[in-house]
């Protein structure tokens, strides 16, 4: 992310991935924000839920960044948008995990099953919420295969790089492709009272 929001005035494909994966960035780390913060206040103990400790407010205002960022929704649909608008942001983050092909068969086989989400998800919005987390999800894949050590690299993808997509993700909204959007529906209109 650094070095395409670094790059992003001069290189083009740097552009094209900073307007793809900033949305994506800003979805997956609000969205975790208040699970970490409650982690973060659990090494406190009760002293970091008085007042007079800085990690109050930090567990306060956790939720509030996806609010500040733009809502998880928005940021989902932010993704999809910018590659049915401009398909080459489409072609540049999958450029990001093509250039990697071949270093870690988890790796090649997370980046495929993102592409094919991606590419579902163009067609389909009720997709953009696991689409979305795919994406951030191969892009620190992506990110540590690069510039991590093979214990960190293990660890993620021996945790994190379960088929993406397919299974229910770790947002809300992230049923994955084994319910269609039409079930989501049926699913929905069962539990409102006002249907």
């Amino acid at each position: 992310m650094a070095k395409a929001t670094d790059g992003m005035e001069t290189n083009e494909h740097e552009r094209l991935l900073a307007r793809v994966a900033t949305p994506a960035a800003k979805f997956f780390n609000c969205s975790r924000a208040p699970a970490i913060a409650y982690e973060a206040l659990q090494c406190h103990g009760g002293n970091g839920f008085i007042e007079e400790n800085p990690m109050a407010r930090l567990y306060r205002e956790a939720p509030l960044n996806s609010v500040w960022e733009g809502t998880a929704n928005m940021m989902c649909m932010d993704v999809r948008r910018a590659m049915q608008r401009t398909p080459e942001t489409r072609d540049a983050l999958l450029a990001e995990f093509r250039r990697l092909a071949g270093q870690d068969t988890r790796f090649d086989r997370m980046a495929a099953e993102t592409e094919r989400l991606v590419d579902a998800a163009l067609a389909d919005e009720y997709l953009a919420r696991p689409m979305t987390e795919a994406v951030a999800r191969t892009l620190q894949g992506a990110e540590l295969l690069q510039h991590s050590t093979p214990e960190v690299i293990d660890a993620f993808f021996a945790t994190r790089g379960g088929r993406v997509g397919s299974d229910w993700g770790v947002h809300f909204g992230t049923m994955g492709s084994q319910v269609n959007a039409d079930a989501a529906r049926r699913i929905i209109r069962r539990a409102n009272p006002f249907a």
